[in-house]
């Protein structure tokens, strides 16, 4: 993920999703085009698709996504972003669910 590196998506962050495809099949795949949706009210797809081309039988191709998470977006909001990979005949789909922000104890603080 990228935003701010922290490898989190944050309130107000617009970031780059990358999420990996592989071919576990025999034979290379026809041309793919995968594609990112979510039903977060929270979130915008800023680039929905991504095309991939030929992936060879025994390998990968990253597909990356652009989004932007609402600045109102309450710390710890999950959201759903479906990822559906079509190839000629074949297609896959998956949802992934991402907590949005993260509340971190800084314990090193609460000792002092």
């Amino acid at each position: 993920m990228g935003g701010d590196g922290n490898g989190r998506l944050d309130p107000g962050e617009t970031a780059d999703i990358t999420i990996p495809v592989l071919n576990n099949g025999n034979s290379n795949s026809p041309s793919a085009l995968a594609a990112l949706t979510s039903t977060s009210s929270w979130i915008t797809v800023n680039t929905g698709s991504a095309l991939l081309g030929v992936i060879n039988s025994g390998s990968g191709s990253d597909a990356v996504f652009n989004i932007s998470c609402d600045p109102l977006t309450p710390i710890g909001t999950a959201i759903d972003l479906a990822v559906d990979v079509t190839a000629g005949n074949y297609g896959i789909n998956n949802t992934f669910y991402q907590p949005v922000g993260l509340v971190l104890e800084d314990w090193d603080q609460a000792f002092q």
